[in-house]
């Protein structure tokens, strides 16, 4: 996070949370709701109006969970991007409870809900294999997969494989090839020129060289 904060300028919006098996308050969506809130509120000038109003409401009487994704979606809509960081997802409760969602359903759920309202977002989740983590990930890949191309893009990464570098170089050469077809799809706008195959390929070359895996 301090790295992050290192990194960032002004305009970014940085939260983190991490859940822990030690404290059953901490392995709830719920509780990872108010924290992301809580970080993500500017800390001087006016509020978004319903930001405002769930402040005010706190006040004097406890909000359910559904008032805050109001609140959320304002604050990650503003201008200038968003960074979350959200580490030890195989601590999330994975209860089942007859009836209701468990929390790993509601944290899939969730991070659904955050990528598709967030319009610049930085998501880092890291979990250890489990239900929750096998969840999670099938809920992003679908999200991810039907909309491939259109700005949103996922990397997964296996420290234990120890394949990271090469992982990092296939992902980057994923993201400009996407990003050069986006380009092309771009018609009918003002100072837009398309791209020939061998520029694409010229522009893929150098950025990827360029990169050296960051």
């Amino acid at each position: 996070m301090d790295y992050l904060r290192g990194l960032s300028p002004e305009t970014s919006h940085i939260a983190g949370y991490y859940f822990s098996a030690r404290e059953d308050e901490k392995r709830t969506v719920s509780r990872l709701l108010r924290s992301l809130f809580l970080q993500l509120c500017p800390a001087e000038g006016e509020f978004p109006p319903k930001v405002e109003a769930i402040y005010n409401k706190c006040l004097s009487q406890e909000f359910a969970d559904d008032q805050l994704f109001g609140g959320l979606e304002e604050l990650v809509g503003r201008t200038g991007n968003t960074y979350i960081v959200i580490d030890a997802l195989d601590e999330c409760d994975a209860t089942f409870r007859s009836g209701e969602k468990s929390e790993a359903e509601k944290l899939a759920d969730f991070l659904v809900w955050l990528a598709e309202k967030a319009p610049n977002l930085h998501l880092l989740v890291t979990s250890r294999d489990g239900a929750v983590a096998s969840q999670v990930k099938k809920a992003l890949e679908g999200l991810v997969e039907s909309r491939r191309g259109k700005g949103l893009y996922h990397h997964i990464f296996d420290l234990e494989a120890r394949q990271t570098k090469d992982k990092i170089e296939g992902d980057i050469e994923e993201f400009i090839g996407c990003e050069l077809a986006r380009w092309n799809e771009r018609k009918g706008e003002r100072r837009w020129v398309p791209l020939i195959k061998a520029r694409q390929d010229q522009i893929a070359k150098s950025v990827g060289e360029r990169a050296s895996g960051m």
